[in-house]
């Protein structure tokens, strides 16, 4: 019987964590590949499934050479998930994800994107996994959003024409390598991070689906507490805007959103 495959992608720079990560994606029955990218070269021996490509371009560049390794060494049946080497994941994590994930996929019509994540947790509190909240948000953070979201589509909430929360914003997409080359290129003109979600928005876009699996479908991912990541705090603020200036976001129907990509964005 042929074993399910997943391909880990990252930019990854963060080499002292490497071996752990290795032994820790390893508790899986599926076969794992690992594809890490970027200008910290490991100063000891991977194993044949752990691949290092050096590049020192920026993250987006990086995470961009990953996919492309992965669409080469697999095939559009395997799976793919865009990692980062400080993540943690439960035993036995990506068999969980691939269940789910087939449940899924033989609810939709052959041939339609999906694209999945686990669901994230701050203190046991579910983390908003969209790209702005609900019309009956309470949190200052969240109404601002809200309200950016429906300046962008005209400048009220009948423009934007939906009460719901969207669209959805994984963290770390999770799909077969088919739907990731639907969804199209990796968009290198961010300059940090939220280009994931840039791929997710493209998979909304040509009629995917992105589904956040709760926590009894697959275990939340945990990130290290002291990992000295600083992509956020240096590009956050910019990506954001750009993510989000990118994107038409509205409905037509008042339940689900219609996305299309803005022409000839800054």
């Amino acid at each position: 019987m042929i074993k399910n495959k997943v391909f880990l992608v990252a930019p990854a720079i963060k080499t002292e964590f490497w071996k752990e990560f290795y032994l820790n994606v390893s508790q899986n029955k599926c076969e794992i590949e690992i594809i890490f990218v970027g200008h910290e070269k490991p100063n000891f021996k991977l194993p044949p499934n752990f691949h290092y490509i050096y590049s020192d371009e920026s993250a987006p560049v990086c995470a961009k050479i990953a996919y492309e390794k992965a669409y080469e060494l697999g095939s559009d049946d395997d799976f793919l998930q865009n990692t980062a080497d400080d993540c943690l994941y439960a035993k036995n994590h990506f068999d969980r994800m691939i269940e789910s994930y087939i449940k899924e996929e033989s609810k939709l019509d052959q041939g339609t994107p999906l694209m999945c994540s686990p669901a994230s947790y701050t203190n046991g509190v579910k983390n908003l996994m969209a790209l702005f909240a609900d019309a009956q948000t309470t949190h200052p953070v969240d109404i601002r959003r809200r309200r950016e979201a429906c300046e962008r589509a005209g400048g009220t909430e009948e423009d934007l024409g939906c009460p719901l929360e969207g669209p959805a914003l994984p963290t770390g997409n999770f799909s077969r390598i088919s739907t990731a080359k639907k969804a199209g290129e990796i968009d290198t003109s961010y300059s940090g991070i939220y280009w994931d979600c840039d791929h997710a928005m493209s998979c909304h876009s040509i009629g995917g689906r992105v589904i956040i699996f709760e926590k009894e479908e697959a275990s939340p991912v945990n990130e290290r507490k002291n990992s000295n990541s600083r992509l956020y705090s240096i590009f956050g603020h910019k990506d954001f805007k750009k993510l989000c200036d990118s994107w038409d976001v509205r409905s037509h129907d008042g339940e689900t959103w219609t996305i299309t990509k803005v022409k000839n964005e800054q």
